[in-house]
Order: structure tokens, then sequence, then C-alpha cells
């Protein structure tokens, strides 16, 4: 969830068998991969949250992957 400029939020859920401490390492470690390729990694802040069950629209039954709460920059094209 693009919760607010140069800011993420990243919800998952797991699987009973794998520790949540090494979830969340490897997406803090993915996120910084991926920011560090963009030059971003000291500019976008990323945080975790662990959910019970990430819900699904029922019109759909599709998980939406990227939701953006920020408008776009003018200058962005």
């Amino acid at each position: 969830i693009h919760e607010e400029q140069n800011h993420l939020r990243v919800r998952y859920a797991r699987v009973e068998k794998h520790p949540a401490e090494d979830i969340e390492r490897q997406i803090v470690e993915k996120f910084g991969e991926y920011l560090e390729g963009c030059g971003l990694k000291e500019t976008v802040e990323v945080s975790i949250e662990e959910m019970g069950e990430i819900t699904r629209p029922p019109s759909t039954q599709k998980v939406r992957q990227i939701f953006s709460k920020v408008k776009a920059p003018p200058n962005a094209s």
C-alpha cells in the first residue's frame, strides 16, 4: 500500500510453519534490493504488517497487489 509519498506498507499473510521474522526479513531484503537498484533505498520507507488473511473482493476474488492512496505528482509522466 502506497500510504504517503516515500512510504510503502507491505501486508502479508503467512503459513503457520513459516516464522514471521523470516518472512519479514525476506520482504525487507527484496524491497531493499529493488529500491537500491532504483536509487531510492535512502528515500523510501517500507513498513511491514502481518495479516491473519488477505481479504479478496467478492466480485473478483483477486488480491489487489498494489494499492496507492497517493496522487501522482503534477510533474509525473
